[in-house]
């Protein structure tokens, strides 16, 4: 029980990240799917470092709000390898070309990026900068209130992830997200969920709810989205889901500070 608690965690990291974890698992039966109740702890891990990036550049440029947002995105995508980036880019490739389901699929897995995809990954990046700069500026003397928000934004993105997967049903009989997808349940859903509720509640009192809620309702929005379109999810759905809980987080958090704080 305990090795096989240790190589799940282990696995979501080496998935997850490209922090140099040389460790030779055996994967078994249920690994996979087993690995994403540790999501959001890779995702808190993954913030934390965003957060230092954060933390130094606003120590060295105190009223440089959009240069302090830049860099810590640009440090999660250099940690990820982009990996959430690209299954947005892909997947809006594919459901936007107007094609029949088996061609969006096939679009889905070249390589290259076509418009929508190099659409999609500029407005996430810069959206993401927009709002942390925006929120940055207007809390400007609050520097742990801007470093929770960082941390937060990667774990509800890996909630937004197992969300998709434990609602969807894989696209393909083959490929790397068919192996998360297919086994994925409520229970692994409701472990990743209340490791999270705990962090927001944490970090928020009770209006992290609001924002873990949003995150799982965009995640189910993506996953009914691309479930019509393909007839199921991809693992390039899942990184979809991630970047628009991440985003939808930074757009409630952003509205909630302005109106009811």
């Amino acid at each position: 029980m305990i090795r096989s608690f240790c190589r799940r965690f282990v696995l979501a990291f080496q998935f997850l990240t490209r922090i140099p974890i040389r460790a030779q698992l055996r994967i078994g039966e249920g690994d996979f799917s087993g690995c994403m109740v540790f999501f959001p702890i890779v995702g808190a891990v993954i913030g934390g470092t965003m957060a230092l990036v954060f933390w130094g550049i606003r120590a060295l440029l105190p009223d440089s709000y959009y240069v302090s947002a830049l860099f810590p995105i640009i440090a999660g995508v250099m940690i990820t390898g982009g990996l959430h980036l690209d299954g947005l880019a892909d997947t809006c490739d594919g459901v936007f070309s107007g094609r029949p389901k088996e061609r969006m699929l096939e679009i889905m897995k070249d390589s290259r990026s076509g418009a929508f995809g190099v659409m999609a990954i500029v407005f996430a990046v810069l959206g993401k900068v927009l709002f942390i700069g925006e929120i940055s500026a207007a809390c400007s003397m609050d520097i742990e209130k801007m470093i929770l928000l960082v941390v937060s934004m990667p774990v509800l993105g890996r909630l937004g992830v197992v969300t998709a997967a434990a609602l969807g049903k894989s696209a393909r009989s083959d490929g790397l997200g068919k192996l998360f997808l297919d086994d994925v349940g409520v229970g692994h859903w409701l472990i990743a969920a209340a490791l999270t509720a705990i962090a927001m509640f944490l970090f928020w009192g009770w209006i992290g709810f609001v924002y873990l809620a949003c995150s799982v309702v965009v995640a189910c929005l993506v996953t009914w989205f691309c479930s019509k379109k393909l007839g199921g999810l991809t693992g390039d759905c899942l990184g979809a889901a991630n970047e628009f809980s991440e985003i939808i987080f930074l757009l409630v958090f952003d509205a909630v500070q302005r109106f009811f704080i």
